[in-house]
């Protein structure tokens, strides 16, 4: 394939410059982005990956402004009238360009002319300390660690082989990182597991501060903010940009239920800590995101006041828009909900816009509950039967009970 330049513009920018690594104890996968819906590439070393075929042909196909098999999400996420990974790497276009001071151009064989990656989605571990609802063994240690213990109890739920994803000891980096070539990064988002319990994301981190651009590069770095270490917070300040995201899924009493062994009032000070720093507006930028979902939507008035509140505080570091984002798995999704209590929900909403008027962010929520979540593929029956063995096993091994949470949920278990 020969090499392509910029006239042509690509049906999606990101297999060109963006790079996807996920890793765990047993399993790697690579791919262009988070969002692409087809097996990964696993056990190679990047150069193989960035340079062989699974990749090129996807570029190609993207050069010849062709959707790939890859783009089903983003596809069906932009048909249902929602902002797409698609058109968010569009957009990182525009800011990589701005920042290294020329344009991209696209290529088959190289992505573009830097050849290596400008920006990076890096997940190396599943190394956790919660054992959030809607994850899985891939991205929690914990939850490898209950499967473990209770083989019996999750065996109809097909959640994969738990015991080769734990960890004897946390200081286990994954050594992978160690052969990513970083030397043109502009951007690095870093998710886990808890990125800020695994040893290789502080070598990244501390790889990128040393390159001659540190100041250009933009972090973004999702967190459980159960804890901030000394070596996070020395780290914040040496980049162009920290986003740092704090993932919650609901406030108070849900938030505990949702993401176990999570303490609200410890994170909630670990947030508020972060604001003490002294950092501007120019150094961090602090938001939380939420996973719209069963277990929170009928408190999902809580959770939008929790923002606009934080909101009004007007603290300096905080300017992130706040993050909704859809379940990946239909029977935890508000697909579930009866026709009466979608409606109850819906008001809940109406109540929060009265009340705080103008927050574009209720628009992202309303489509999720209304359109999204009512076009799952799961059968509303099938979905429902799976919810209720999930929640009445997950409630019975960590001594739980969803029905404390809301009254309505009573009637769905």
């Amino acid at each position: 394939m020969e090499s392509q330049n910029q006239q042509r513009k690509p049906f999606c920018t990101a297999p060109f410059f963006h790079y996807y690594y996920k890793g765990d104890k047993s399993n790697t996968k690579m791919l262009p982005c988070c969002e692409s819906r087809v097996d990964g590439k696993t056990e190679q070393t990047f150069k193989s990956y960035w340079k062989g075929d699974f990749l090129k042909e996807i570029r190609q196909s993207m050069l010849d402004g062709k959707k790939h098999d890859i783009c089903t999400r983003c596809i069906n996420v932009e048909n249902k009238g929602s902002f797409s990974a698609r058109k968010h790497y569009a957009n990182m276009v525009d800011r990589l360009e701005t920042l290294i001071g020329e344009e991209l151009v696209y290529d088959v064989e190289k992505g573009t002319q830097f050849d290596t990656p400008l920006a990076m989605d890096y997940r190396g571990s599943n190394l956790c300390n919660l054992k959030c609802r809607m994850c899985h063994p891939g991205s929690s240690s914990e939850i490898a660690k209950e499967i473990t213990r209770n083989e019996d109890e999750y065996k109809p739920f097909s959640l994969g082989n738990a015991k080769n994803k734990l960890y004897k000891d946390n200081k286990e980096p994954n050594a992978f990182i160690e052969t990513l070539p970083l030397d043109n990064i502009r951007r690095m988002k870093i998710l886990g597991g808890e990125p800020l319990m695994q040893e290789d994301v502080y070598i990244a981190l501390e790889k990128v501060k040393n390159l001659p651009h540190a100041k250009d590069v933009i972090i973004s770095f999702t967190t459980n903010a159960t804890n901030f270490p000394v070596r996070f917070t020395n780290l914040i300040g040496q980049f162009n940009k920290f986003l740092l995201r704090v993932s919650l899924d609901g406030v108070d009493d849900v938030y505990e239920y949702v993401r176990s062994n999570g303490n609200w009032k410890k994170v909630l000070e670990n947030c508020n800590k972060i604001g003490t720093f002294g950092f501007t507006e120019h150094e961090i930028c602090l938001g939380f995101s939420f996973v719209i979902q069963f277990y929170n939507i009928f408190r999902i008035k809580d959770i939008l006041t929790f923002v606009a509140e934080w909101e009004e505080r007007k603290q300096p570091i905080w300017n992130m828009y706040p993050f909704f984002s859809t379940i990946e798995q239909d029977h935890l999704s508000s697909m579930l909900l009866t026709n009466e209590d979608r409606e109850y929900v819906n008001s809940l909403v109406d109540e929060f816009d009265k009340e705080y008027p103008n927050k574009e962010y209720t628009k992202t929520v309303r489509n999720i509950i209304n359109k999204f979540d009512m076009d799952r593929k799961t059968s509303k029956d099938e979905a429902l039967k799976l919810m209720q063995d999930y929640t009445r096993t997950q409630d019975k091994i960590r001594k739980t009970n969803l029905k404390l949470l809301h009254e309505r949920y009573g009637k769905y278990l």
